[in-house]
C-alpha cells in the first residue's frame, strides 16, 4: 500500500498515494519494531530530484526512511563503521552521535533509515522493504 495520510508537499497536509508524487516505485517495509506506526511523511525536491522521506514512531522514537532515484548516497563523504546484506545488497552503517544510518541501493534507488534503534532492529526492517 502506497498510500499515505499525512504527507507534506509545501505546507499542505493531504492525502496522496506516494507514487504519484516522485518518479519511482516506492518501498515500503513489511516489518517495523513492536508498536511503531506510520506517523508521516514528506516529498523534497533537491534540483531535478523528488526525496521521499517516510516517518514511523512509537510515541518516544522515530525512524526514518529516506528514498531518492538518483544514486545520490546520504553519507557520501563519512567512513561506514561495518557492512551487511541486505536482502544480497550491501548496507553500510554510520553513527553520528547517537542515531544511527543504514544506508543501501536497491533497484536504481538510494534508501535510508535513520534513528537511534538497534542495529539489528535496523536490519530487521531493511530486509522487510519491498
Amino acid at each position: 500500500n502506497t498510500s499515505l495520510q499525512s504527507v507534506r508537499e509545501g505546507k499542505s497536509l493531504k492525502m496522496v498515494n506516494l507514487e504519484s508524487l516522485v518518479d519511482f516505485k516506492v518501498k515500503l517495509p513489511k516489518s517495523l519494531p513492536k508498536g511503531f506506526i506510520l506517523s508521516g511523511g514528506r516529498v523534497k525536491t533537491f534540483k531535478t530530484t523528488k526525496e521521499l522521506h517516510i516517518h514511523y514512531s512509537d510515541g518516544l522514537s522515530g525512524i526514518s526512511l529516506f528514498e531518492n532515484s538518483s544514486g545520490r548516497m546520504y553519507t557520501r563523504k563519512r567512513t561506514p563503521l561495518r557492512s551487511v546484506d541486505i536482502r544480497g545488497k550491501k548496507g553500510n552503517f554510520y553513527k553520528v552521535g547517537p542515531v544511527r544510518i543504514l544506508e543501501w541501493q536497491d533497484d536504481g534507488l538510494t534508501l535510508a533509515l535513520v534513528g537511534e534503534l538497534e542495529e539489528e532492529e535496523f536490519v530487521k526492517i531493511a530486509r522487510s522493504i519491498e
